[in-house]
């Protein structure tokens, strides 16, 4: 986030700078204003690709039960593609997959959308362990958006909302 925000500021600074003097006065300044940035913004991508990854929520919260625990849940995602499968024999009749997914051949299938939670029950600062889950799901886009493309909510939080409750329950059976 600092990364980012230094690179606005920097662009800023540079606009403004180029706006108040002379073109011929400021290549310079302009130069390393545009050089800067464009370094800030590589590092940031870099930060992002290697070190946060798929992570798009990470949440913590310490209570006091006999002892302080932290409770930390981690949920990433990521696109994928299904692997085509054989049609299983069936006697039910069956329809075309592009009934359903109108662009849909025999080689295209939709991307998916794989979402993965992760729960941590620690104490002593995250020393001991108490319990530890983790829950997987994917699911196609077009589950979660409607014929006129967009995105049912209800739908999508109702999902997220039960792995959510998974993770939680069955964290506590173990």
């Amino acid at each position: 986030l600092g990364l980012g925000w230094a690179a606005v500021l920097v662009a800023a600074a540079t606009g403004l700078y180029s706006w108040k003097i002379s073109f011929q006065e400021s290549r310079l300044g302009v130069f390393i204003g545009v050089t800067l940035y464009a370094l800030l913004s590589a590092i940031q991508m870099g930060y992002i690709y290697f070190v946060e990854g798929n992570t798009v929520f990470v949440g913590k919260r310490k209570t006091l039960d006999k002892r302080i625990q932290t409770e930390r849940l981690t949920a990433s995602s990521k696109t994928t593609r299904p692997k085509p499968q054989s049609p299983a024999p069936s006697t039910a009749p069956t329809l075309p997959l592009s009934t359903f997914y109108p662009r849909a051949t025999s080689t295209y299938l939709p991307p998916h959308y794989h979402l993965t939670v992760n729960y941590a029950l620690t104490v002593s600062g995250g020393k001991a362990l108490i319990r530890a889950n983790k829950v997987e799901d994917e699911r196609c886009y077009a589950d979660f958006f409607d014929s006129k493309g967009n995105l049912d909510e209800a739908r999508f939080v109702a999902w997220v909302s039960a792995m959510l409750e998974k993770v939680e329950d069955e964290g506590k059976s173990q």
